[in-house]
């Protein structure tokens, strides 16, 4: 297929109003958490990139019709670097704000034991969301630092004279739509 007729779009972990994965999952878990449990070496400082509902929205309008994107792989990812802890306090702040959070570190295998038990039984009984978290697969994305450019992105939204929503516009919504979203 001609370049032209194609770009590819990847958005790093989406959150924002309106998400309907990832923040649920967190709200969920830090509801029933007494703490903040991360694992492995990096103790929840590793890069953890997001992308705001609203960017991954306007570049894949992008990708599909601008014509610089042609042929193009885009990543989509927030401007602001963010840990996992920084984000799970994010999220804690506007959903469990009289909620006090404690960080523990547990060995990596440990986290590896626990997650494909996790995964295991979610095969095995065919649920559509894991019957608990971390998974095998959300343990090593939350356990990793990520970390993604998102040149073309800035350079698309700049061309088209879209700005890039920063973390605390994201916040400032998610403030604002709280009492509208109420996690299970």
């Amino acid at each position: 297929m001609p370049p032209d007729k194609w770009s590819i779009i990847r958005p790093a972990q989406v959150w924002g109003v309106g998400d309907k994965t990832l923040t649920p999952r967190i709200v969920n878990f830090l509801r029933h958490a007494p703490c903040i449990v991360h694992f492995g070496k990096w103790r929840g400082a590793n890069r953890w990139p997001l992308a705001h509902v609203r960017n991954v929205a306007t570049a894949a309008l992008l990708a599909a019709t601008a014509p610089e994107a042609a042929g193009q792989a885009i990543n989509i990812v927030d401007n602001e670097h963010t840990s996992i802890e920084s984000f799970y306090r994010l999220l804690a702040s506007v959903y469990l704000p009289d909620k006090t959070f404690r960080s523990i570190t547990i060995p990596f295998w440990c986290g590896v034991v626990y997650g494909a038990i996790i995964s295991a039984l979610s095969n095995l009984f065919n649920l559509d969301h894991p019957l608990a978290d971390p998974s095998l697969y959300a343990l090593y994305s939350i356990s990793h630092n990520l970390d993604f450019g998102n040149q073309r992105m800035q350079a698309l939204f700049q061309t088209y004279g879209n700005p890039i929503i920063t973390r605390d516009e994201g916040v400032a919504e998610l403030r604002i739509s709280e009492t509208a979203f109420q996690p299970e």
